[in-house]
């Protein structure tokens, strides 16, 4: 990495790579700050930024603390903290986004992916306690002496990637099902957006697989700037779905709709590090007429409903979905 106090320009593909990480964790950073001011203060999207910040401040510690000094031993071994929150996070809180409506639609499948996602919490943390044990006894480099810990970290790597598609999954499983037994699509191009995240997460998962490949080959990206990045874009990835799923879920959908909704998305479960995540439904309307009372739905949120008991016939007893209210905690 060029010096600070280099007379001239040199260009460094570890400070540029670097500045590409920042920059997208940044933007989901401010995305999930901004969901969580106009989608009900969602729990949800503060664990989000915290993720974005401990990946941040991963990559600033641990270059920081890239020597073979006993003070950048300390630093690689804090910057392995917030790559432990980043790491246990982002699949824990994919999980637990999907538990909550999986355990009702999907229930085998949803104990299945909980196995899988409690094994992958405990691998990266096997990982970051061999990394420490490195760093501790070798110093801020320690990796080098024990080469066979960043195999092993991109062996995780993968099937955290394979395990938070399968979460991401099964989730448009249930959301196909949802669509299915309504009869109707709940938006006219429901289909093509849950088309639109299939692809999107597949390119995710590639991206990582690939990313933790090229590493293997020390010469081409000694740092590691490539996983970082593939972290990054993963995490933007990971708002797109949101938005994705707002947007499906945004306009105006028939009465028809409440029941598999309310029966199926019901979001009592807890919050949780992907993908096609929460449904953005935390409060739906049915027009009735003037006299209106608030009811629980089944969903985070209330339903409101006639306090007479029947339904403007102008309305059609129609559902719509509040853009301001998206959100599932």
């Amino acid at each position: 990495m060029a010096d600070a106090s280099e007379p001239v320009f040199k260009f460094s593909a570890i400070s540029f790579g670097l500045g590409i990480c920042v920059a997208i964790d940044v933007s989901t950073l401010t995305t999930a700050v901004t969901l969580y001011r106009r989608a009900g203060r969602s729990i949800y999207y503060i664990l989000l930024g915290i993720i974005a910040v401990a990946h941040i401040l991963d990559l600033a510690i641990g270059f920081a603390g890239d020597a073979h000094t006993k003070d950048s031993a300390l630093l690689q071994a804090l910057a392995l903290l917030f790559a432990w929150v980043g790491g246990c996070g982002f699949v824990g809180l994919n999980m637990a986004r999907f538990h909550s409506v999986g355990m009702i639609q999907m229930p085998t499948l949803t104990k299945a992916l909980l196995v899988l996602t409690g094994i992958s919490i405990l691998l990266c943390t096997a990982n970051n306690a061999m990394f420490a044990y490195t760093f501790i006894t070798y110093g801020a480099n320690g990796e080098e002496q024990l080469p066979l810990v960043d195999v092993l970290f991109s062996a995780w790597s993968v099937y955290d990637s394979l395990v938070n598609l399968g979460i991401s999954l099964g989730f448009i499983a249930v959301l196909r099902s949802i669509g299915g037994k309504s009869g109707h699509e709940l938006r006219k191009n429901f289909h093509e957006l849950l088309g639109n995240v299939r692809w999107v997460l597949g390119l995710e998962c590639a991206l990582m697989i690939a990313a933790n490949v090229i590493v293997q080959a020390a010469d081409f990206d000694p740092q590691w700037v490539t996983v970082y990045i593939a972290e990054s874009i993963r995490m933007r990835f990971f708002c797109y779905f949101l938005l994705t799923l707002s947007r499906m879920l945004k306009k105006k959908v028939k009465a028809s709709y409440a029941q598999p909704i309310a029966s199926h998305m019901h979001l009592g479960g807890g919050g949780g590090p992907s993908h096609l995540h929460d449904v953005p439904l935390s409060v739906i309307h049915i027009h009735g007429g003037a006299g209106e009372k608030q009811q629980p739905s089944g969903l985070r949120g209330t339903t409101a409903v006639p306090a007479t008991g029947t339904t403007n016939s102008s309305s059609m007893g129609e559902l719509h979905t509040s853009s301001d209210h998206v959100g599932v905690f």
